[in-house]
């Protein structure tokens, strides 16, 4: 390298490091380093990763950064944060090597600084910094990129094995890296066919690229296989992540995360994207014309640029999840796109200075501008790095308090960053216990999914043999923490008893405001008497906290500072000890098992063990049952007139729904809280009011709420639990609606049973700022239906205002829904023509200060969330006379009819008395429904038609048009043995058009998919006189338990739908 070289990649190495420089002291930036750097210190201490240390990730980034801790010393983030500014600086000069051995050094120089600016920039703040394992497959595959280059100038094979190692080192660090070993693979393949001079040697530096991807791989595998780890690397880095943690996110939305770079480049500067897209375009276009043309060639630096982004921009997808880390491995490719299409500009402005002093300044005093513009977003970066740590501090010191440097301990839930903070190793592999609970992070956080099924095989035998192997010291229940609300440590009945037998919980006064549990091992002990003449001193405290029959109870102790330990005495003999650590206050919760004291009443005694031996004891106290509370809480559930009392509540802390002192008529709810009622015969309908604390929706991000979702179940009699109602109250919508708001949803046919209402917390699920509330709830007999052929038809879906309301008014029953509302009702395929009112109250605009349009809208929602619009009215009956009243419609709906009904009204204004209703909504239905034993089976939801049905008539009768294709589908009732009906063609498909005809097929599909034809016949009117008119139809049907009976119409053999306007009519089972 010339010397300003020399400068230049140690000003790219220091640059890096100066723009990071102030958030390397940070500990932990996030979950993710928070694993690596703890399987770092697990290396060092002689553990094997996947044996010893689970992770989903590849090996490589904790062998690399516990090589940095053996050189640093133990726990030395901030020496890991600086070796990866360091290497991040590194890649930037690779990056500018790269390109300059193409022959294109100002792409270089370019594109490097662009990568020190991206590198900081695009990711977010919570992602650019930390040793994320993306950063290592970025270095890795640079690398491997600037060994090719020099391979194919150089035509060395020793090169292409250094690329190919680099590249297998890349995918050692991070998965993904496999598609950029994969663009080189492509490069080479196109070097080869547009260059037949140069093939032989491009086959030989093929071979070399493939061994030196194979080495490192192969030593990495003989290496695990030694240490007995072959097979969890495998199922742990391929087999999970592509049988559970992909899978949970569908492939559509995987897809959709290719968006996520482009929206983060945009954020920082629109001009990023602008060049990248530029550079693909142009780059394209000039390397397909080079590589197509005769003779041809090989334009290698384009197809680079454009091939390093498309692995990246593939990568993005893999997952499914929207993380910014995600976006890194596209950085490199982006940055050279970038700097090429700034080269050219560069290039462009020194050709038009030409050398003239006057344009030189302009164009320097240009290039300045365009540079200050685009990195002035860089400060607001750096001054973000002041953020939280995503873990907790005092959770961290007061495990230090508690364990020695050397002692290992267990944290329950998905907090890894707390082994790191607090310099302790784990206890046992699982760093996170996604594994042995079945969460998979960030995707199935629904409170009311089971996740049983993402159990990894064999985890909790492991997780067990390592806990009975070497016991933690301590354990930290993250409680609520990052979706393990769903997985309370007191309720898994494979661990807690473990728990309640050998651990005591301590410092609960400093932990429980920060969301967290410390659990500190007792020591063994055996049986002894109580020392005679024990001191009782009012400094040591002991109280029951718990003592249900039955259960476990928990004593709490108290005592000064200054202590040693605890001990606990039973009927006079030692029960427990509890080694402390003598600095503050001592605040313990022991259990004792029901075994161990509900036979009869004990006696018990705490005693404090002073350093020098003195002791310090309690009040004696006698432990018997208490008798459960009889305090249910809860608002009362109003029906018919009647108070229904709660059956059950809970809230976050586990105890009964009360009042908040503070908010009267607020009954606490705050997630995850549960209330139950009988369901009682009648109850067609349930209506609530519900809120959110108006100091919960004042707090902004991080520490605030994202809102509750409320759900509402039933359980018959035989236990089965069905959702009916579930609803997500964001934030925004809170605060549009003051904090509070009002749900309804019709209950389903059955009971008795219960009705059980739930607020979770909202889709970040952390329940920390949900300050949630029920007001009241009523029951009734659903305000609002929709008849259909006789069936009623209550609304899935009702949102307004406030609770609708049924009343008389001109004469006529209307249901008053304020706007705005939203009312949604089921579809089945044989509605057709719908009618009813709708209309403001008068209480909406006469005498009224204050007025406003409201607009009312019907549509048909799709199954697909497309929305049809079959009525839009505008009603202002302030100001227009003809839209007061009840205003009628009538209209055929759009066939086919599949999805949801959904009757809308919204004000112009919100205003308070936007009194909109709706009244007599009735829907005509197809002549669809099969006739059996004098009653009717209406067509099965799977009923479809392409153009829909059509009531019409033919000969003067009635008659069903079902146009092919189309299929009737019915279930298969006892005692159906035949089908009688009559089919054919409207006349006008052969008189006044010239159709070929439809096929009509009667199926009979069994419970387990078979199917068998019944009938068969193709109607040709245009050819065969004899098919013109009504057909007979009767063919015997089989026995089909669970079955189903299928009516078709198929189009002729030569799929001309022309007129094919088949019907059916008259149709019937018989015994």
């Amino acid at each position: 390298m010339k010397h300003w070289r020399f400068f230049f990649a140690a000003a790219l190495i220091a640059a890096t490091w100066l723009l990071r420089a102030p958030g390397l002291d940070k500990k932990i930036w996030n979950v993710d380093e928070a694993v690596t750097f703890t399987m770092a210190q697990q290396i060092l201490a002689g553990d094997v990763p996947y044996r010893d240390a689970v992770d989903q990730r590849n090996p490589l980034a904790p062998y690399a950064q516990a090589v940095v801790a053996a050189v640093t010393g133990d726990w030395n983030l901030y020496a890991q944060h600086t070796v990866l500014a360091l290497m991040i600086g590194l890649t930037a000069v690779l990056l500018w090597r790269t390109a300059r051995r193409f022959g294109d050094e100002a792409t270089g120089v370019a594109g490097a600084l662009w990568f020190i600016v991206l590198a900081l920039m695009l990711p977010s703040v919570r992602d650019t910094m930390p040793a994320h394992t993306a950063w290592y497959l970025v270095f890795f595959s640079t690398a491997g990129f600037w060994a090719l280059a020099a391979a194919w100038n150089s035509g060395r094979p020793a090169w292409a094995a250094a690329a190919g190692m680099s590249f297998g080192l890349s995918v050692l660090a991070k998965q993904p890296g496999v598609l950029d070993f994969g663009v080189a693979l492509v490069l080479g393949a196109l070097g080869a066919w547009a260059r037949p001079d140069r093939r032989k040697e491009t086959v030989r530096l093929g071979l070399a690229l493939l061994a030196g991807f194979a080495a490192p791989l192969l030593a990495t595998g003989i290496y695990f296989a030694a240490k007995g780890a072959w097979a969890d690397l495998v199922y742990y880095t391929w087999t999970y992540n592509n049988a559970l943690y992909v899978p949970e996110v569908p492939w559509l939305k995987r897809w959709s995360m290719a968006q996520v770079p482009f929206a983060l480049a945009w954020e920082y500067h629109p001009a990023v994207v602008v060049l990248g897209v530029t550079a693909a375009v142009v780059l394209l276009l000039r390397a397909a014309r080079i590589l197509f043309r005769r003779p041809a060639d090989f334009d290698l630096p384009a197809w680079l640029i454009l091939g390093w982004c498309a692995s990246g921009l593939i990568s993005t997808t893999l997952s499914g999840r929207n993380f910014t880390h995600y976006s890194i491995q596209l950085i490199p490719g982006l940055s050279l796109a970038c700097g090429w299409v700034s080269a050219r500009i560069w290039d462009a402005g020194r050709s038009w200075a030409g050398g003239k002093a006057l344009r030189l300044a302009l164009a320097f005093a240009a290039a300045a501008g365009l540079s200050a513009w685009l990195l002035a977003p860089i400060p607001a970066r750096i001054r973000a790095f002041d953020l939280p740590e995503p873990g907790s501090d005092t959770v961290a010191e007061l495990i230090r308090r508690h364990t020695g440097p050397r002692e290992r301990i267990f944290v329950w839930g998905y907090t890894p960053e707390v082994y790191a903070m607090s310099e302790r190793l784990p206890a046992t592999r699982f760093l996170y216990n996604t594994f042995v609970t079945g969460l998979i992070p960030w995707t199935n956080l629904d409170p009311l999914k089971n996740t049983d099924y993402a159990i990894v095989p064999g985890a909790r035998d492991s997780f067990l043999a390592d806990w009975k192997a070497h016991p933690p010291v301590l354990v930290a229940d993250g409680r609520s923490q990052r979706g393990f609300m769903k997985y309370p440590l007191d309720k898994q009945a494979w661990l807690w008893p473990l728990i309640e037998r050998d651990y005591a919980r301590v410092e609960t006064a400093a932990t429980e405001p920060i969301g967290f549990w410390l659990f500190r091992r007792m020591e063994t002990v055996p049986p002894a008497p109580a020392p005679a003449g024990l001191p009782v001193s009012g400094e040591v405290q002991l109280r029951v906290a718990s003592a249900q029959a039955g259960e476990t109870a928990q004593l709490a102790v108290q005592t000064p500072a200054g202590i040693a330990g605890v001990e606990l005495y039973r009927d006079g003999v030692l029960y427990r000890r509890l080694n402390c650590a003598a600095l503050a206050p001592v605040s313990v919760v022991f259990f004792l098992p029901a075994a161990d004291w509900s036979d009869r009443v004990r006696r018990l005694q705490a005693v404090a063990l002073g350093p020098q031996g003195t002791r310090l004891a309690s009040a004696a106290l006698e432990l018997q049952a208490t008798r459960p509370s009889a305090i249910i809480g809860g608002p009362t559930l109003d029906f018919d007139g009647q108070i229904v009392a709660a059956l059950e509540s809970s809230t976050l802390n586990g105890g009964p729904m009360l009042l908040k002192p503070d908010n009267p008529g607020h009954w606490d709810a705050h997630p995850p809280s549960r209330i139950v009622y009988p369901w009682l015969p009648g109850m067609s309908s349930l209506a609530f009011a519900y809120g959110i604390e108006e100091p919960a929706l004042a707090r902004e991000p991080p520490n605030h709420t994202d809102g509750v979702e409320v759900v509402v179940q039933v359980e018959d009699a035989a236990g089965k639990v069905s959702t009916v109602y579930r609803y997500h109250f964001d934030r925004e919508l809170a605060r549009r609606a003051r904090g509070q708001t009002v749900g309804y949803t019709p209950l389903p046919k059955g009971g008795p049973g219960r009705i059980i209402l739930q607020m979770t917390p909202g889709p970040d699920v952390n329940a920390a700022y949900d300050w949630s509330y029920w007001l009241w709830l009523r029951a009734s007999r659903s305000p609002l239906a929709l008849l259909a052929g006789g069936k009623t038809f209550f609304p899935l879906r009702l949102e307004s205002q406030s609770e609708p309301r049924q009343t008389e008014f001109n004469g006529r029953f209307i249901t008053v829904a304020a706007a705005p509302s939203v009312i949604e009702f089921a579809t089945t395929p044989d509605m057709d023509e719908l009618s009813g009112g709708f209309g403001l109250h008068d209480t909406a605009w006469f005498r009224q200060e204050k007025t406003t349009p409201v607009d009312f809208v019907i549509s048909l929602v799709k199954p697909d969330g497309t929305e049809a619009r079959v009525l839009e009215r505008t009603l202002d009956p302030a100001h227009r006379a003809a839209d007061r009243g009840t205003q009628s419609f009538q209209f055929r709906l759009p066939q086919p009819v599949a999805g949801r009904l959904r009757f809308s009204a919204h004000p112009r204004a919100r205003l308070d008395n936007a009194h909109a209703y709706w009244t007599g909504l009735n829907i005509n239905l197809l002549r669809t429904a099969l006739g059996f034993r004098g009653g009717q089976i209406p067509a099965h939801p799977d009923t479809e038609g392409r153009f829909g049905f059509l009531n019409s008539s033919e000969d003067g009768r009635d008659c069903v048009v079902a146009h092919a294709p189309a299929s009737l589908v019915y279930e298969w009732r006892e005692g159906m043995n035949r089908l009688t009906a009559e089919y054919g063609l409207i006349s006008a498909a052969y008189t006044k058009n010239e159709t070929e005809g439809v096929v009509f097929v009667v199926e009979a599909r069994a419970s387990d998919g078979t199917a068998r034809e019944l009938f068969r016949r193709h109607l040709a009117p245009m050819t065969r006189p004899e098919d013109r008119g009504a057909q007979k139809l009767s063919v015997a049907i089989p026995p089909l338990p669970g079955g189903r009976l299928i009516l078709r119409t198929l189009p002729p053999a030569s799929g001309n739908l022309n007129a094919a306007w088949s019907y059916w009519r008259d149709l019937l089972a018989e015994p």
